[in-house]
């Protein structure tokens, strides 16, 4: 093992480690030996994601890409950082490399595919779903937006099975019980639905995202009391919030000035991580 080798063994133990600082240090002193040393960019630009600075990850791992035109990771968390970014055109072409250098890449189809989703290309978003989960069954994050793309497509049925698939896999998925609920509502299964909403406000009862479906499916339901303490109580709360404002009002009266949303978009699974090459 060559001095750099051993260098970036190191730097990849820091960053598992979440220690990020020292990630950098060495990969900057391989990189002053030599500039052009494509394994250290990317491991700089995968601690930048990791920092949450997506713009230095972008700059560092295309670095990495002219130095090393072969590597399907470099371009698929090329793809992550741009992603980040916002610019989805971008990171859809970069996992479109990724893909096509590593056939089995399964974060790439998974990644590329929320993508695609979020450019509102569905039946594309559906196929590469489908493909990250032939090669790795057990993405579980996978079920789940799988099933939020296939209910935006009115295939509620199918949703609904991806979503329980999600959740015998990982039964503590809040994400997906809340989409399996929603598309249970869709689907006029109302007591199922008010049985997988209760379990995500359950699972995560600072969640306003999953206080909503519950109270939709409640005044869906005719509950109208609990239905409505429900949805004052998301719009006193911001997503996440955590603080003693997150709380029903104690009236009951109705939310003034606030139409009820009638079909809430699905809660899809974050992004896989940028991994080291």
């Amino acid at each position: 093992m060559t001095a750099n080798s051993r260098a970036l063994a190191a730097a990849l133990k820091h960053l598992e480690a979440g220690q990020l600082r020292q990630a950098e240090q060495v990969c900057r002193g391989v990189l002053q030996a030599d500039p052009a040393h494509a394994g250290a960019w990317h491991l700089l630009g995968v601690a930048a994601l990791q920092a949450g600075d997506h713009r230095a990850a972008a700059d560092c791992i295309g670095r990495a890409i002219v130095a090393d035109p072969s590597n399907a990771v470099f371009y698929g968390n090329l793809g992550t950082a741009l992603y980040s970014l916002g610019r989805l055109d971008e990171a859809i072409a970069n996992y479109r490399q990724a893909v096509e250098r590593k056939p089995d890449y399964a974060d790439g189809y998974y990644n590329l595919a929320n993508a695609l989703r979020d450019q509102g290309e569905l039946d594309e978003a559906v196929a590469n779903y489908r493909q990250a989960l032939k090669i790795r069954p057990d993405c579980t994050e996978a079920y789940n937006n799988l099933g939020g793309v296939l209910r935006r497509q009115g295939k509620l049925e199918e949703a609904i099975a991806s979503h329980q698939e999600a959740l015998r896999r990982k039964p503590d998925l809040v994400e997906a019980h809340y989409n399996l609920g929603i598309a249970q509502k869709d689907l006029g299964k109302l007591d199922d639905a008010l049985v997988s909403l209760r379990e995500a406000v359950r699972r995560k009862p600072d969640s306003a995202k999953a206080h909503a479906g519950l109270a939709i499916a409640l005044l869906l339901k005719g509950e109208f009391a609990e239905g409505l303490r429900e949805y004052e109580w998301r719009l006193q709360c911001e997503e996440g919030a955590v603080s003693a404002k997150c709380r029903p009002r104690r009236d009951g009266s109705p939310p003034k000035e606030r139409p009820l949303p009638r079909s809430p978009a699905p809660w899809p699974s974050a992004h896989h991580a940028a991994r080291p090459a």
